[in-house]
């Protein structure tokens, strides 16, 4: 073998060794099986969601379910005050007088509020307002689906406030001013209805058959608290206020 036979044998080798260094690089991955299947998962999901606003077989209630899922809320434990009212004193059993406040708060909590009303002689009245949860509220698939109704009682100083102011804890400094609604008219009704506050309301048709129920029963008034309703439901309930079937129907 002579000089340049060895050096081109030795130039195929050291091809060879470079190739084989680069082959398994080059060389084809089978995708693993959780990747072939959540693929696959994602296919069939973007389907079905087509088909389903294409045939119009989901509404937008729906899609608000689904969007939820990804949502938080920053502050949980933010209250939100629908209206304060003073209790008629021909519905207590017990001496005193008392505000009923109605607000929307998360269902697995539990709250301590504390009234705060001033007396004729310019003092603090402090008081723990006993609260109620009024339903389950929403599924609770995370903490934005967790807000329901409450129910919220304390002591007062007097039956003819205009204001008060409402704290989580037992500091005046800290407390929130809500204006206590007066009486609308010195009638009283036979039968009163307070509906859930509505929230994202787009079924019309029913909340048209429980108001047409309510009447039906002998309801003389509907109160039906609204955080956001659709522009059909908002129109409706607009009719029955000019037709004077409710009676202060809508409380914004």
């Amino acid at each position: 073998m002579d000089i340049f036979e060895m050096s081109t044998h030795c130039i195929q080798h050291t091809q060879m060794d470079w190739y084989q260094k680069q082959l398994p690089s080059r060389r084809f991955n089978a995708p693993s099986l959780a990747y072939v299947f959540s693929r696959c998962c994602f296919i069939v999901a973007a389907l079905l969601c087509g088909l389903s606003l294409y045939y119009r077989t989901t509404n937008l209630w729906t899609l608000k379910n689904m969007g939820d899922a990804f949502l938080s809320r920053w502050h949980p434990s933010r209250l939100i005050f629908f209206g304060a009212f003073h209790r008629v004193h021909t519905e207590q059993n017990v001496r005193g007088n008392y505000v009923v406040l109605q607000f929307l708060g998360d269902s697995r909590k539990a709250y301590h509020l504390y009234c705060f009303s001033m007396d004729s002689t310019g003092q603090w009245l402090l008081s723990r307002a006993h609260v109620q949860r009024i339903h389950q509220g929403k599924r609770a698939v995370n903490d934005v689906c967790s807000m329901a109704g409450h129910i919220a009682e304390c002591r007062v100083a007097s039956h003819f406030l205009r204001s008060m102011r409402i704290s989580t804890v037992r500091n005046v400094s800290e407390s929130l001013e809500l204006e206590v609604e007066r009486v609308s008219s010195a009638k009283r009704h036979k039968l009163v209805v307070c509906m859930a506050p509505a929230y994202v309301l787009l079924e019309w048709r029913i909340l048209l058959l429980g108001i047409e129920t309510w009447l039906a029963l002998g309801a003389t008034k509907i109160i039906i608290p609204i955080q956001s309703i659709s522009t059909n439901a908002y129109l409706m309930l607009k009719e029955y206020e000019k037709d004077g079937k409710l009676r202060n129907s809508l409380n914004k």
